[in-house]
């Protein structure tokens, strides 16, 4: 069992199907902002290591392994439950998409710094970079919750003459639309 995927666990034992249902936007995106911070941070550390059974080993880079992986798979799981709460495919179809652009991008990235043989730049120059591009995904979900324009997940009832509930922009993160 790989040690990220309690992550996922921790956070339905800990919270209950309430409080995930109404923290969800929450959860994405402290796991994406912690996933970011958890880059810069590798990149800082990575070097640094300590004697354990007669080898060397970078227990920084460890840690940040194991946390950026457990944000990974966290965000995953919350990450689809947030998308399907959108009305029709295309928070799916995005969704979907990002996930794969991101592993292409980490992918690329590790091509271009030719991994294997003499590396083009320092490991900390890649983590930074895989941060940057972890950075942009936070922002593109922040623009993503503030233009919520869907129902809220318990609606109220609506005469006929009335507009929406939650229909307009300038709802906060979290306010109105999906959670």
């Amino acid at each position: 069992m790989q040690i990220g995927n309690l992550f996922p666990f921790l956070y339905k034992g800990l919270l209950t199907a309430e409080q995930q249902s109404r923290h969800l936007s929450t959860a994405v995106l402290l796991s994406q902002a912690v996933a970011t911070a958890t880059g810069v941070l590798c990149a800082l550390v990575w070097k640094d290591t300590v004697s354990m059974f007669g080898s060397e080993y970078s227990v920084g880079l460890i840690a940040c392994a194991v946390v950026g992986g457990g944000m990974g798979i966290l965000s995953n799981v919350t990450f689809w439950a947030l998308a399907a709460r959108y009305p029709g495919t295309h928070c799916i179809k995005a969704t979907s998409l990002g996930m794969t652009v991101g592993g292409l991008v980490s992918s690329g990235l590790a091509n271009l710094q030719n991994a294997g043989r003499e590396a083009h730049f320092s490991v900390a120059v890649f983590m930074v970079f895989c941060a940057a591009v972890q950075a942009a995904f936070l922002v593109a979900l922040l623009s993503v919750l503030r233009r919520q324009t869907g129902p809220s997940p318990e609606p109220e009832p609506e005469s006929e003459s009335e507009p929406p509930a939650g229909a307009g922009a300038g709802a906060g993160v979290g306010e109105s639309g999906p959670q």
